[in-house]
């Protein structure tokens, strides 16, 4: 007993109180109630992860399918976009292709779309395509350098004309254009259109303008024979002279370039084509009028109207010239325009004004020289 020490007995009965304790708890449930109770906190940490991770999943879920329906949407949206775009390239590679081409948006482009053919005529077909070779047809034109043609920028009809149009110009709403489109009906009839923006006016984009032509009779004859071809060419000259007035209201208007009627009166009509020609280009000079007030521009609307043979209307022209040179004060004579204004006025006809012209221009010219020698003071 020696070997029980009071210290190591009481060392033993500790343990021993332990074992008690831990018997105790068998015995009066404690125990297997505090192991329950983990078992079923650990059960009801695994079933809030377990909900967390369903709830996790089913955000998931639905994000993906926000995405998918997004992505199905957009991809629908490109779909129609790609079906509308009526290029033959993207509408970004068409803008900067045509930008180039006009001269960074300074000189006018000429665009041809396909013209869809319906007609019932005889013999063999061209396919559903009319080719009026506008383009081609232009570029021997004597104002061919005015306007330059693109050929392929569009390759297909317009089968949607007005939302078309409308993509067309917004697209390439930077460079001044000239579009031409139609569509020929089942009953032969031919239907053209002309469409140009940023040609009208200087400066910031205007309203564009649309020109509706005549209808024209498709020949009942076979697509190669020699009349359609003398239709077509009939048909083209019209489009082309339109082309052409555009053209030169667009410098007249931008650049001051005074307009050359023969080089716009290819087609037959004579004095009267001439005379209609001219009207439409004397509404370019008073735009030009409206923001630079000058003789020069009065003067060449006058030589305008003298030159397609309507003589009254350039006669009120040059006399209001001359009214307003004959009150300038010496020092101020512009002698090139009494020299312009005297063969405009001898052109027309007033042989009487045109003399007092030449005699005011002699008379100032003297009496000028006098002053420079000292004679006059």
């Amino acid at each position: 007993m020696d070997l029980f020490t009071a210290a190591a007995f009481k060392g033993a009965l500790d343990v021993g109180d332990r074992i008690i304790e831990i018997f105790k708890l068998k015995t009066d449930g404690s125990f297997y109630q505090q192991k329950e109770f983990e078992y079923r906190h650990r059960q009801r940490e695994a079933e809030i992860t377990a909900q967390l991770k369903a709830q996790s999943k089913a955000v998931s879920d639905w994000r993906s399918l926000e995405i998918e329906l997004a992505t199905l949407s957009q991809t629908d949206r490109l779909n129609r976009l790609l079906a509308a775009n009526p290029f033959h390239l993207s509408i970004e590679d068409t803008k900067q292709q045509v930008y180039n081409a006009s001269a960074s948006g300074t000189h006018p482009i000429l665009l041809e779309t396909p013209i869809s053919a319906q007609r019932q005529t005889t013999g063999d077909s061209e396919g559903d395509i009319l080719d009026l070779d506008i383009g081609n047809r232009w570029s021997r034109h004597p104002c061919a350098e005015d306007v330059t043609p693109l050929g392929g920028v569009i390759d297909r009809p317009l089968r949607h004309q007005e939302l078309d149009v409308h993509i067309i110009a917004e697209s390439l709403s930077e460079v001044p254009a000239i579009l031409t489109y139609g569509q020929l009906k089942a009953d032969n009839t031919l239907w053209l259109s002309v469409y140009a923006w940023n040609i009208f006016a200087k400066g910031a984009k205007r309203d564009p303008l649309k020109i509706a032509m005549p209808s024209f009779r498709y020949p009942d004859a076979p697509f190669c024979s020699s009349e359609v071809r003398a239709w077509k060419d009939e048909v083209s000259s019209r489009i082309i002279t339109v082309i052409a007035l555009l053209a030169q209201w667009y410098y007249l208007v931008n650049y001051g370039r005074k307009p050359t009627l023969d080089k716009l009166t290819s087609l037959s009509g004579g004095s009267e084509v001439r005379a209609l020609l001219a009207r439409q280009l004397i509404a370019g000079y008073e735009i030009l009028a409206s923001e630079y007030s000058s003789v020069d521009i009065r003067l060449d609307q006058a030589e305008l109207f003298a030159d397609a043979g309507m003589n009254a209307q350039a006669g009120v022209f040059a006399l209001s010239i001359f009214d307003h040179v004959r009150a300038q004060a010496l020092e101020a004579t512009d002698y090139r325009v009494l020299g312009r204004l005297s063969n405009l006025l001898r052109l027309i006809g007033d042989d009487a004004s045109a003399k007092e012209a030449d005699e005011l221009l002699e008379g100032r010219s003297k009496a000028a020289l006098q002053r420079i020698l000292g004679w006059l003071s």
